[in-house]
């Protein structure tokens, strides 16, 4: 027994609605992905500078030694 034009027109428009939720999940996960590793990159790049700054300061106080 084979389904009628009107179920397969109703489970297809559900498929479809579930395939949108499903996309608008993904797209919103995909950018809260990016913004959690732009902020990484970020937080990175603030405590390179964080580390260089304090290596000049330092350097400028004489408290720097080298190492090999």
């Amino acid at each position: 027994m084979g389904y009628s034009n009107d179920q397969i027109a109703a489970l297809f428009a559900e498929l479809e609605a579930e395939l949108k939720a499903i996309q608008k999940v993904r797209v919103e996960l995909e950018a809260e992905l990016e913004a959690k590793a732009e902020a990484k990159v970020e937080t990175e790049a603030e405590q390179e500078s964080d580390n260089r700054i304090k290596v000049d300061i330092d350097v400028r106080n004489g408290n720097a030694t080298i190492e090999d």
